[in-house]
């Protein structure tokens, strides 16, 4: 973080990925989770959008597997945010659909329908 602070994101990256590593090897999925989103937010920063949604698509993954909604929501907006600014409207279009499913409590992403 202070690395991003003084403007060297490549050495801000270098060190989340270490950071990810850790995580990934003591198996700890919420840390992993914060790592995938800070070096989204630092790839978007370096104007890296692909690596950015790569990253925001695991943090979305990993929401999903331990059901977290407002993680949820948060990835599926950033990531339809992040497509938008990208021009791929559609896939924007879905993500921002998710998102909102997200919020009212959709398990998958989809609507609930009675």
């Amino acid at each position: 973080m202070i690395y991003e602070q003084q403007g060297d994101l490549e050495a801000s990256i270098e060190y989340l990925n270490k950071f990810l590593d850790i995580c990934e090897e003591t198996k700890n999925k919420v840390k992993a989770g914060q790592a995938h989103k800070k070096l989204a937010e630092t790839y978007q920063k370096s104007g890296n959008i692909p690596q950015a949604i790569k990253h925001l698509e695991k943090v979305l993954a990993l929401a999903m597997e331990e059901n977290n909604g407002p993680a949820k929501a948060n990835a599926a907006l950033k990531l339809g945010l992040l497509y938008y600014q990208e021009g791929d409207i559609k896939r924007a279009s879905d993500y921002m659909s998710n998102h909102f499913d997200f919020l009212r409590g959709g398990e998958d992403g989809t609507q609930n329908q009675s």
